[in-house]
């Protein structure tokens, strides 16, 4: 069951006249990286395909000179709405994403390809689960919504942990490659001889 939203995007974007994507499109040009990351989420509302291009660009988005939590509420916030949209244009980058060196990219990444459902992300989603990285940081890892001090961060965050991350106990990659339709003996093969080589 999804866990109900508690953070209202509609109030950071009250004037978003008779065209909201578009305007929330614009918005993702912002110098400013938390506006951007909050257009990210709002555009993960609507399902609209002119987002995806300026979403991409928002979950490959890197600058060593940002605030680096800014920068990975971008990266993350845009690949969620990536799942939500479903586009398979998104398909490649979000697989290269799953190689990323920050864990909550990587693990909302494979939920968004599981989302999309393009068979292409299941020989990525194996290798990285042959990584065995993926699974020790995924049982490892702080919540996404621990340690940040703001309160939109804060909503999204516990959003995106009770429904992606730890809703049922069941690594996300694993989650997302039972939806893509690898069935559990290959995957637990897979595990096995991971394991064998450690």
């Amino acid at each position: 069951m999804m866990i109900q939203e508690q953070w209202y995007w509609i109030a950071e974007f009250p004037d978003l006249g008779n065209d909201p994507v578009a305007a929330l499109i614009e918005e993702m040009s912002s110098e400013n990286l938390e506006t951007r990351w909050k257009a990210a989420w709002a555009l993960g509302h609507f399902n609209d395909k002119r987002a995806v291009e300026p979403l991409i660009e928002g979950l490959q988005y890197s600058d060593p000179t940002c605030e680096a939590s800014d920068c990975e509420d971008l990266n993350n916030i845009s690949a969620w709405a990536l799942g939500r949209i479903k586009d398979a244009r998104a398909v490649e980058p979000l697989i290269q994403a799953l190689s990323h060196e920050k864990f909550h990219l990587r693990t909302i990444s494979a939920w968004a390809l599981a989302e999309i459902g393009d068979k292409r992300a299941i020989e990525p989603l194996k290798e990285a689960l042959k990584t065995d990285e993926f699974e020790v940081a995924w049982e490892a890892s702080m919540s996404y919504a621990e340690g940040d001090d703001n309160p939109a961060v804060w909503r999204i965050g516990c959003f995106i942990d009770n429904y992606i991350i730890y809703p049922d106990n069941v690594s996300p990659i694993i989650k997302a490659l039972l939806k893509l339709g690898v069935n559990q003996e290959e995957i637990d093969q897979i595990i096995n001889q991971t394991n064998g080589k450690n």
